[in-house]
């Protein structure tokens, strides 16, 4: 009984301590044929995460674009959280699956950093009273409503720059909008 409860509690207090926030990226497709089965399947993996995290940077992380194929895949091991894989089907020496994965934003962030890549989190606090400002693709769902008051500079398949004050800002910060200031 104390040891299920002590099991309990550090899950608890982990869960309670780690406030990690995710980007996922699901179904990723690979099909891989190699001389046995393992080596098959560890190829398919690598390229899984290869491929998800240039969708990522697609979806999420638009000005980041230039990094795309630089990062090796060390570096995107560190950013993800977790995987998943389906749909798995296994034949002689050849291997397919679905795999999706949760990439921490944070060591994204920090991995971009490194490459000289500054994105704004909605918890980062605004520098300046006027500026342009990158929504992405993904996010736009989510406000559609809120981002119809603004001033609309650019829209792309892959963001929608708005010109904004500081005061409007704020309302970015408060619905947890991401964003990231741009210099155009």
């Amino acid at each position: 009984m104390k040891k299920s409860l002590f099991a309990l509690l550090f899950v608890f207090c982990f869960a309670s301590n780690c406030s990690c926030e995710y980007d996922s990226v699901d179904e990723i497709s690979e099909k891989i044929v190699d001389s046995d089965l393992i080596r098959a399947k560890q190829k398919a993996l690598d390229a899984a995460k290869a491929r998800g995290f240039q969708e990522l940077i697609v979806l999420r992380y638009p000005e980041a674009e230039s990094v795309r194929e630089k990062v090796n895949s060390n570096q995107i091991q560190r950013c993800i959280f977790d995987y998943s894989i389906s749909n798995e089907k296994m034949a002689g020496n050849s291997y397919s699956a679905k795999f999706s994965f949760r990439f921490d934003k944070k060591r994204v962030n920090t991995l971009l950093a490194e490459y000289g890549i500054k994105i704004s989190d909605s918890s980062e606090s605004p520098l300046s009273d006027y500026s342009l400002i990158a929504i992405y693709r993904a996010d736009y769902p989510a406000c559609q409503d809120i981002l119809t008051s603004f001033t609309v500079v650019k829209f792309s398949g892959k963001r929608i720059v708005l010109k904004i004050n500081k005061s409007q800002k704020s309302v970015l910060l408060k619905h947890r909008i991401r964003f990231a200031s741009v210099n155009d």
